[in-house]
This record gives C-alpha cells, sequence and structure tokens, in this order.
C-alpha cells in the first residue's frame, strides 16, 4: 500500500485544489485500489501489443494513453485493481521488451464509468470490434475512417481474403460508441470478446457442487420472482449482490446465482417453512457477460442519489420510468435524503436501465442532480464505490444558455478533457470528469414500511418501501 501513500501526499496535492471538498476526497480515493499503471522506459520501436504479449500483462483494459505524457511512456488502465497490481508485480521482476527493462507504477484510482460495466454486461464489450464485412474499403481507408469517427486505434488486423477483420481500439468507449454506430448503419460488427475470468473457475475441481449455479424452491403458495425476494429479503445480503435472476416454474422458482458458492451458503443455512422444498441444482449458468459485469461492480439495484428534491417524484413515477425495462422487485424512496433505489427481479434489467439512462439522460430531467449508478458491498478498505456515476444535468433553456455560447468548448478544451488521464490531472476538468460524490449504497434501509400496491384494472401489483416514520 505504500504507493498509495505517495500519490496521497504527494501526486494528488497538486492535483486538486485546496478546497475542503477536494481534501476530503484526496483521503477517500487514497483507499480505493488503482487500475492505472504507468510504464516508463518503453522501448521506441515496441507496441503496446508487444507490451501486452509479455507474460502476467495481458488482461481486460479500459484505456490506453500512448501521447501527452513523458518521452517513451505508456499509461494502462486495466478494468480491474487485481490486473493492475498483477502487472506492476511482475514489473518488480525485471519486466523486460526489446531488451529493456521496463518500471511499472500505479497511477492516481480512477473509477470505472458505470455505463461501460452496462455495456460489458448487455454486449460483452472489449476495445476489440469485428468486422465481418469491409464494404471494399482497404485496410489503410478504414483505419483512417475509425480514427477519424472514433478514436485513436491500438492496431488493425485483416484477412481482406475472407472480408474479415478485427479493429482494437485505444479506448473501450470509443470501441463502444463505434459498435453501436455502425450497427445503426448497417455494418456486420461485434465485440471481440475478452471478457474476465470466473474467479471460482480455479476450485469447482476440488468441489462438484461449486458448479451448480441454481437453486430449487418447490411447494411455493406464490412462485414470482418479487414474492421469492421478499421472502428471502433479509438474508439475501452477498456482497455481489447475488442472485442475479429468478425463474418462475410451477409451483417453484429458480435462483440463479453468479457465484455457485453463493449458491451453496444459501442452502446450508436457511432453513425453508413447513411444505417448502430446497436444494442445489443444475442448471443453465448466467452468461459470461453477466458474470464479467458483476465482476465489475454490475447488481440488480440502481441507485438514484442526490437529485433535487421534487413532489413529482413520486412511487408512480418511478415504476413509470422504470417498469419499461423488467419486472421491479420494489421501489425504495427516502424524500428527505433525495436517495431512491429500483431493485429488479433481474439483473439484464438493471444493465439495460444503465444504458439506456446514459443515452438518453434528457429524458431523466426530472432527476436533475442525480448520481445513478449500481448499488454493491463496499469492502472494508473502499471509502467510496469503484463506479464513476451518470449524472443527471438539467437541460438549458434557450434563454439561460444563450449567455453560455461564448463559453461553450474549444476542440482543445474537448481534447483536455475528453482525455480521461488529462481530465483526472486538470482540476477544472477533474470535477467534470468525475467529482467522487459518496453514494450510499448500502444494502442496510433500516427501519421501513412494505406496501403493496394492487392495480385493479391489471390485476399487477407492486411494493413500495419508505422510510418507517416516527410516532409522535
Amino acid at each position: 500500500m505504500s504507493f498509495l501513500t505517495r500519490y496521497t501526499h504527494s501526486s494528488l496535492l497538486s492535483t486538486f485544489s485546496n478546497s475542503a471538498r477536494c481534501l476530503r476526497q484526496r483521503s477517500d480515493i487514497g483507499l480505493l485500489p488503482s487500475r492505472v499503471i504507468l510504464v516508463r522506459n518503453f522501448p521506441p520501436k515496441s507496441t503496446v501489443a508487444d507490451f501486452l504479449a509479455l507474460k502476467g500483462t495481458s488482461h481486460p483494459i479500459e484505456s490506453i494513453i500512448t501521447t501527452g505524457l513523458r518521452k517513451n511512456t505508456v499509461e494502462i488502465c486495466y478494468l480491474e485493481a487485481a490486473s493492475a497490481k498483477c502487472t506492476w508485480y511482475n514489473g518488480r521482476n525485471n519486466l523486460m521488451l526489446d531488451g529493456q527493462p521496463l518500471s511499472i507504477r500505479f497511477q492516481p484510482p480512477r473509477r470505472l464509468p458505470v455505463e461501460v460495466v452496462a455495456a460489458i454486461g448487455l454486449y460483452g464489450a472489449s476495445r476489440g470490434v469485428v468486422f465481418r464485412s469491409f464494404r471494399g474499403l482497404t485496410k489503410k481507408k478504414l483505419e483512417e475512417d475509425m480514427t477519424r469517427r472514433f478514436g485513436k486505434l491500438e492496431r488493425i488486423w485483416v484477412q481482406q481474403e475472407q472480408d474479415f477483420g478485427i479493429v482494437t481500439f485505444l479506448q473501450l468507449q470509443d470501441a463502444i460508441k463505434a459498435k453501436k454506430t455502425l450497427q445503426d448503419e448497417g455494418w456486420l460488427v461485434n465485440f471481440w470478446e475478452s471478457l474476465l475470468p470466473q474467479p471460482t473457475k480455479t476450485i469447482r475441481r476440488a468441489d462438484p457442487e461449486l458448479a451448480r449455479h441454481g437453486v430449487l424452491l418447490e411447494g411455493l403458495r406464490d412462485p414470482t420472482p418479487r414474492s421469492v425476494l421478499r421472502h428471502l429479503n433479509d438474508i439475501l445480503h452477498f456482497r455481489n449482490g447475488d442472485p442475479i435472476r429468478i425463474d418462475a416454474k410451477d409451483k417453484g422458482a429458480i435462483l440463479i446465482f453468479n457465484s455457485p458458492l453463493n449458491a451453496k451458503r444459501i442452502c446450508e443455512f436457511y432453513k425453508p417453512p413447513p411444505g417448502v422444498h430446497m436444494e442445489l441444482i443444475d442448471t443453465n449458468p448466467p452468461s459470461r457477460r453477466e458474470c464479467a459485469a458483476v465482476q465489475v461492480g454490475a447488481s440488480r439495484t440502481v441507485v438514484i442519489e442526490g437529485y433535487k428534491k421534487s413532489a413529482q417524484i413520486t412511487f408512480d413515477r418511478v415504476h413509470e420510468d422504470f417498469s419499461k425495462f423488467g419486472e421491479i422487485f420494489y421501489v425504495y424512496i427516502n424524500p428527505a435524503k433525495a436517495h431512491a433505489r429500483v431493485v429488479f427481479t433481474n439483473l439484464a434489467s438493471s444493465l439495460k436501465a444503465i444504458e439506456h439512462i446514459h443515452e438518453n439522460c434528457q429524458e431523466y430531467e426530472i432527476y436533475h442532480g442525480a448520481h445513478i449508478t449500481y448499488a454493491r458491498l463496499l469492502n472494508e478498505k473502499e471509502k467510496i464505490s469503484p463506479l464513476r456515476p451518470i449524472v443527471i444535468r438539467p437541460a438549458l433553456s434557450d434563454k439561460s444558455s444563450s449567455h453560455l455560447i461564448k463559453s461553450a468548448p474549444s476542440t482543445k478544451d474537448f481534447e483536455r478533457t475528453s482525455n480521461p488521464r488529462n481530465a483526472l490531472m486538470d482540476p477544472d476538468a477533474e470535477v467534470e470528469f468525475d467529482h467522487w460524490h459518496f453514494i450510499d449504497c448500502s444494502p442496510d434501509l433500516g427501519e421501513v414500511d412494505w406496501v403493496e400496491h394492487r392495480d385493479e384494472a391489471t390485476g399487477r401489483t407492486r411494493l413500495d418501501v419508505s422510510p418507517r416514520r416516527k410516532e409522535q
């Protein structure tokens, strides 16, 4: 942890302003493991691909920065802090590239955008975009077109005879934008899925039960996902948000867990009521995309924190805005703290919600000021979530925005803030990039009231949860 202490007391001191808010942020991010490394003494003729071919360095990456740094220096931001630590550890053992010893250091922590997590869970997003048709473009023309439209490339591989190739961007978000835009234009493209490994894979050989992701509950009066989760709500407090979904069946339900170990724990410690049978079963496991998203922070719960208090933000409105993404377990609103949560019965629903909010922020202006992210239990060493939330900003009217036209960002300003590293190191840009707002993600809501509403017209029910009112 010495490297974190060093950055906390030196580099970060010059990064942020001297306000009380920034001093508090400095202490918080010092306890957040860093995903970012700086590789120095990088051989001029070597490429990033050469470095990633070295033992212990090839892990899923969010971004690579090769410009705007010192000479012969490359910055790599991995998806996980554990990947950066692995590379740093290998660097201590005389990591060599093209005959030159490399120097690897940690950089200040940087949070992973929550919309990137959603793209990983929904599409298996990575920096590599697979092309199954070039539409007659040559390799050089394709490279120029992709760079001009979406961002810098790490490399491009083309098999012209089969009309097939892989374009690898330096930035994961550039690849996400490219894949979406090109698909909308009719291109045959998809992600080259280099997903994160599942942590339980290495111990399944020792215990066959750790290959079982499902828990079957039979004999239930009401096997709907909402009813099952309500019954188990007091014991389902796993750090990764398990289970990721509930599949209903005749007089029963199957709980699907991301971690087979959590499924086994439920069967060992939960005693079902009389007449209800429970067992660990073999079932279709969660997709690798969903597992990867959970590993970097996704959950079934979407938190809406810090919105401007308004009488328009009601249970009816929140249900209306979020039910289109999938079945909702419950909605929690604490008006006094401007805090709300939407808990879905399926992880896929929360992934779709985050993606849609990110792409259509204007539809959620009623929540302006809100920070929207996934709810996850933080570990003992974390004071702040490792995920960067979506911030809902109010739309400016024509009248209010007219005086701001002169201060619109120039091309130079855009380049400065679009680079994650520049945004972090620039005090002004940092506030726009991530102001490290603390969000309460604890599953413990305290004393609450559960209210079930039934729509007589449709026969559907919903659950609303609010803080228990103190008796006068």
